[in-house]
């Protein structure tokens, strides 16, 4: 790429952006000017008409009144004016009243004398202000209410401390930038995404619609510039435009309501904590890419400037769904952190209250990385089409493009990701579904419909080429003999290594929640199917996925080891089991390379079943002769080797090595590989 090209294009654009007086009001105009006039005019409003009405006296008319004199006295004494007292009603539907108290016969008499008596409040709550009225009337009935009390005790001799035998006082722990991060994790994350999309609009729009709608796009398109460096240009200024324009109304919304709320309360409580906001601001740049890039999407698609607000209306609402997520606050799961726009919501009014965590930030920047990475991907397919500058192209009917070709192809990386995020995002919100149905169940679903089903769905729109993309090729009785050996001999490696891990770094307790809830009973009730139908659908289903499209992809334009690697992280993450990361990891990579180099998934599909079927043959093993209490108190003391049964294990570990040895041998030849086709696909 020349970055010379990208360079000239990029301030070709900064200059038309900067002619563009719409852009220059959304990106500078609404953070410096009117978020301060307007926010502060509001609050500054709000101050004075609370102070105005905590100062005026609040009007009540007492209906019989009489037989309450020193309720009288205490409104009186509280500053209200007792107005009208034999025509309430009159007084209050004519509004010289802003509140009644009926006051019941007797009332007083009763009350002192211990007896029931109920004081009723008539408010007319449509009027402005009824509520101030409602509260000083409550005050003045507790002050009676205290005054009936003490006259009680005194006619009793009883000193008044009898009755408040405890004294309570609350004292707040929040600090004074937590307090403002608590009101500004309402506003924020909505703010910085409908700011962020709108600063981007119409720098996309005058980038792509604007010079299609002139006719000058053609042009730009034919000079030596790639379409590449022509669309990195353009795209930079959406993007920088978007991130500047909500860094800016970030930093003007929280010092403005830092001084709105300081105004209202009238002390200096609350404070502004740089480094929040700006993780705040990191954890919303990916999801505010991903809207930057969904705006240059649609100024690709529109022919005039009408067509763009037509097609921006559907995606502006996205940027809505922080509004929803700030009402509900839901709490932190996994699946939310996945879920475009969700994510960030949640991670920012995390960080703004204190109470974010590595992981969870992690899990939300990385996933919102890759919805960001997607859509980029989609604007630059759109800019490279030849339809782009055809007149007759309506993209959304597909009208005046060429008849769909039968051209089989390998997938694309950016396919692979999607295909990898449709999936977890399948896995998240319907896996929990069928949980409660037990494990059978549970990864039947898992496997067949959230797994394999959306690879081979990819494929078939797609029109990938089957063999290639999925390894569909016969395989030697050699190799598939080799990936049984290499899946029965590596399960006691892989059992011993993880309780070694397990002294430096503790499993979760999550994971003991899993085993009891779901994998036990069912392998209590059902071993030998368990054993048998989780091992063959983890080996097909899941090869069919990583192995099929997912390493595919990356083979194409990457490296042999680089792709196998890859794919193999993405294979261990997708089981998000941090603690078994590293084995998983390391499993996939072998699994990845046996078919890289063998030419066929069938082998890997053997030795993946039956690393699972094995696993778990030996969980239910030690539940039939320890018993479900002696499993528990061995997994959680878990060294194989220094137990009663190391002999055994030692045992296992020697010929299991050489198994897998002598399996790995027969599986993954020497010489010969299918990763150079595909690389130079």
């Amino acid at each position: 790429m020349r970055f010379d090209i990208v360079r000239e294009v990029f301030f070709k654009e900064v200059r038309e952006t900067l002619r563009d007086r719409r852009s220059l009001a959304v990106m500078f105009g609404v953070p410096l000017l009117l978020y301060p006039l307007l926010t502060l005019g509001m609050a500054q409003l709000q101050t004075s008409t609370l102070q105005r009405r905590d100062r005026q006296a609040v009007r009540v008319a007492i209906e019989n009144g009489a037989a309450a004199p020193h309720l009288i006295e205490q409104a009186r004494a509280a500053g209200a004016r007792v107005v009208d007292t034999e025509a309430a009603d009159r007084a209050l539907a004519s509004g010289r009243a802003d509140a009644i108290l009926v006051v019941p016969p007797g009332a007083e008499s009763k009350a002192l004398a211990a007896e029931p008596v109920e004081i009723t409040i008539r408010v007319d709550r449509s009027r402005t202000g009824s509520g101030f009225a409602e509260d000083k009337v409550h005050g003045v009935l507790q002050r009676y209410e205290r005054w009936v009390i003490r006259q009680r005790l005194q006619a009793r001799g009883i000193p008044e401390s009898v009755v408040r035998p405890v004294l309570s006082r609350t004292e707040d722990v929040a600090t004074s930038d937590r307090r403002l991060g608590s009101r500004l994790a309402s506003l924020l994350p909505m703010m910085l995404l409908v700011t962020g999309m709108l600063g981007a609009f119409f720098p996309a729009i005058n980038a792509a619609t604007a010079e299609r709608e002139l006719g000058t796009l053609e042009t730009l398109l034919v000079t030596p510039a790639t379409k590449l460096e022509l669309l990195t240009g353009k795209a930079a200024i959406v993007l920088l435009s978007g991130l500047l324009t909500a860094g800016l109304n970030m930093v003007s919304m929280s010092l403005v309501l830092w001084r709105a709320f300081s105004l209202a309360s009238g002390k200096t409580e609350l404070a502004i904590d740089p480094a929040a906001l700006g993780l705040a601001y990191l954890a919303a740049v990916p999801t505010l890419i991903f809207f930057a890039g969904a705006v240059l999407v649609v100024g690709l698609f529109a022919r005039t400037y009408r067509e763009a607000n037509s097609y921006a209306t559907p995606v502006m609402l996205l940027s809505l769904v922080p509004m929803a997520v700030s009402m509900v606050e839901p709490k932190a799961t996994p699946g939310l952190l996945v879920t475009p726009a969700v994510n960030s919501t949640i991670v920012i009014r995390q960080v703004l209250t204190g109470g974010t965590t590595p992981g969870a930030f992690a899990l939300a920047f990385f996933s919102s990385c890759l919805y960001a990475g997607l859509m980029l991907s989609l604007a630059a397919r759109l800019f490279t089409t030849e339809n782009l500058v055809n007149p007759a192209w309506e993209p959304l009917s597909f009208k005046g493009s060429p008849a769909r070709r039968s051209i089989r192809r390998l997938p694309a990386i950016d396919e692979a990701l999607a295909l990898f995020a449709v999936s977890m995002l399948l896995l998240f919100y319907l896996s929990p579904e069928f949980q409660r149905w037990g494990l059978i169940p549970l990864v039947t679903a898992n496997e067949l419909l959230m797994i394999a089903a959306p690879a081979l769905v990819f494929a078939r729109i797609g029109r990938y080429r089957w063999a290639e993309t999925f390894s569909w090729r016969p395989a030697r009785p050699s190799s598939l003999i080799g990936g049984a050996l290499l899946g029965i001999g590596i399960v006691p490696w892989v059992i011993v290594i993880a309780s070694w891990q397990d002294r430096i770094w503790p499993r979760g307790p999550e994971q003991a929640v899993t085993w009891t809830k779901v994998i036990l009973p069912s392998l209590q009730s059902h071993p030998v199917a368990t054993v048998v139908l989780v091992g063959l659908l983890a080996g097909v289903c899941e090869e069919i996925f990583y192995r099929g499209p997912i390493q595919a992809a990356f083979v194409k334009r990457f490296s042999a080891r680089s792709a196998v690697g890859i794919t193999a992280v993405l294979f261990a993450a997708a089981h998000l089991d941090l603690h078994g990361m590293p084995m998983r990891t390391v499993l996939g990579f072998m699994l990845g390379w046996m078919v890289l180099r063998g030419g066929s998934v069938f082998p890997a599909m053997v030795a993946h079943a039956l690393i699972d079927s094995t696993n778990l043959a030996f969980v239910a093993i030690a539940l039939r002769t320890m018993g479900e209490a002696g499993f528990a108190a061995f997994a959680a003391n878990a060294d194989p080797l220094a137990g009663p049964w190391s002999g055994y294990w030692i045992a296992a570990l020697i010929f299991g090595g050489a198994a897998a040895i002598v399996g790995w041998r027969l599986a993954v030849p020497r010489s010969g590989s299918t990763g150079t086709s595909l690389a130079n696909d």
